[in-house]
């Protein structure tokens, strides 16, 4: 007996031209030419609907309003991009995470707004976004976040066309894209261990309070034998000092397993007990960014520093909570990165994220194959791994054994 094939998630119509239903998702999609446009004016809707039939019913409708049975308004059509932003944004950007949403409005108001606000968004073109590229890298913004600004005007506009709001996608022609100067801000084996010893090194601490303490007014007064000062800064040698330095110092672990494991920040804030398997020697996370799932084997010195976490705080869900068991800021762990930056003797351009940096290039160092490492790291696309491919002297290591053993 033969078994019946198996169905598709996916239903294509192809009696509708330009329909498609995807049951799974409940998404239709609908891509349709204009009549009279001779092939180079077409729209494009992606909706919601219950049921495939219901999705016909909508790409009915569509199809009438785009051959001008029900046309939308001309106002509509010459949308100007201000009004669009101002009236459609929270619409079109709802499935965006808060924090992308937030920061595409503030590129939006900061940036976008005075050369395209009283644009109608079927005008723009590439001239003048090249134009605005070029004057942005000539003011001084980096490639990459000239770049950053240009994506966030495409992306809102590819939205426009998907939601209706646009007949089609304006830009026709490719704009700038700036090669942008990836740092390499990696730590090197020596820097990596001056910064974890800096949390141990409690005199360098103190001497760095001292450094940076204030002297204070100096008054005279008939009630003193001679001047004092007042409002000075904290005394080095003082209780309250070792105190803070304690608190610093309960940080280290955070960072410990930051180096070891190249976990972005967030992950590493969020991570909580159930992911953690002692018995196999693995982390398993779904990062937060790109919703990627990944398991980070646990290094002898990762194992340690989450079983003292444990002993820390027992009945704590989250891995890394404050000496009250609750999450551990972010404040406090800015706050604790920059000290231990100094007292590590690291005064140039090095980020919280350069630890994660750091974890690539060492496993990149060793050998590990780039696929191995985008895996681990949960990167998308294997091209942002390809950071961590550029010269390794000991991983060349081999190619001398091999010309020595002929």
């Amino acid at each position: 007996m033969t078994s019946a094939a198996p169905r598709s998630d996916r239903c294509v119509a192809n009696s509708l031209p330009g329909f498609s239903y995807d049951s799974r998702t409940k998404t239709a999609h609908f891509d349709i030419y204009v009549d009279g446009g001779k092939g180079r004016i077409r729209r494009r809707r992606t909706i919601h609907a219950a049921n495939a039939q219901e999705a016909k019913r909508l790409w009915s409708a569509f199809y009438d309003e785009v051959n001008g049975q029900n046309a939308p308004p001309p106002d509509r059509r010459a949308m100007t991009f201000r009004t669009f932003f101002e009236q459609h944004f929270e619409e079109v950007c709802d499935e965006l995470a808060p924090k992308t949403k937030s920061d595409y409005a503030r590129v939006v108001g900061n940036v976008l707004l005075e050369p395209f606000g009283a644009t109608p968004m079927s005008e723009i073109r590439p001239r003048d976004v090249n134009a605005l590229a070029v004057k942005l890298k000539k003011g001084g913004l980096a490639a990459a976040t000239v770049n950053g600004y240009i994506a966030v005007l495409i992306i809102l506009l590819r939205k426009a066309v998907d939601r209706d709001f646009l007949d089609e996608f304006p830009l026709r022609k490719r704009v700038i894209r700036y090669k942008a100067n990836k740092p390499e801000n990696e730590l090197s084996d020596d820097e990596r261990r001056c910064f974890i010893a800096a949390f141990d090194d409690e005199r360098a601490f103190r001497a760095m309070v001292g450094a940076r303490r204030s002297t204070g007014k100096s008054a005279e007064s008939t009630r003193f034998r001679a001047a004092r000062s007042f409002g000075g800064g904290r005394n080095p040698e003082s209780a309250a000092t070792g105190g803070i330095f304690r608190r610093f110092q309960y940080t280290r672990l955070f960072f410990d397993v930051a180096l070891e494991t190249g976990l972005r920040l967030s992950d590493l804030r969020a991570l909580a007990w159930r992911q953690i398997d002692f018995e196999r020697g693995f982390i398993f996370v779904v990062t937060k960014k790109t919703k990627t799932p990944t398991a980070v084997p646990m290094s002898r010195r990762c194992r340690t520093a989450l079983e003292v976490c444990r002993r820390r705080a027992p009945f704590a869900q989250l891995v890394f909570v404050d000496e009250a068991s609750q999450p551990l800021s972010l404040t406090r762990i800015r706050r604790a990165f920059a000290m231990a930056k100094v007292l590590a003797g690291i005064t140039r351009p090095f980020r919280i994220h350069d630890l994660r940096h750091t974890f690539g290039s060492r496993l990149a160092s060793e050998g590990v194959e780039i696929l191995t490492i985008s895996r681990v790291m949960a990167h998308k696309d294997i091209a942002t791994t390809q950071r961590y491919a550029r010269l390794q002297l000991r991983a060349f290591e081999r190619v001398r054994t091999a010309l020595d053993a002929r």
